[in-house]
């Protein structure tokens, strides 16, 4: 197995490629548990109960016309607030078993303005959580 190196990442929000801001990205699902013991157990049992998800993506910001503030804010300010796709892929090249694209339905739960000090690229962190859709691993 390569090791890889996270150069050249896919970022979709809400339809809109954002890549070319993505400083960095963090997909994460896990699996809450619950633990059960009686008398006589040695050891605690562990069983699975519900997953989540989150997915915070690092951009540098951008107001320019359907960019990163336009896209966020967008999601910000819809009323009622409701969950957009966002999607992940490793590289550009072709979706497929060793480039695999995960996407899913999320709720965008944190947007700062800006982040920065001064003479530097302004930053922010985009939070989101996942809805409760199942995630999809597009293959081909």
């Amino acid at each position: 197995m390569a090791i890889f190196a996270n150069t050249d990442a896919v970022v979709t929000i809400n339809s809109v490629d954002v890549s070319d801001h993505v400083v960095s990205c963090q997909w994460t699902e896990s699996t809450d548990t619950v633990e059960t013991v009686a008398m006589g157990d040695e050891y605690v049992t562990v069983k699975p109960t519900f997953k989540r998800g989150t997915f915070d993506v690092e951009l540098q910001q951008d107001f320019a016309a359907s960019d990163v503030y336009a896209t966020l804010v967008a999601i910000q300010d819809a009323s009622p607030p409701a969950a957009v796709t966002v999607t992940y892929k490793a590289t550009s090249a072709a979706t497929g078993a060793t480039n695999p694209e995960s996407s899913t339905s999320a709720i965008l739960t944190s947007m700062p303005l800006v982040g920065g000090q001064i003479g530097e690229i302004s930053t922010i962190t985009a939070s989101f959580v996942f809805d409760g859709t199942d995630v999809t691993r597009a293959v081909a």
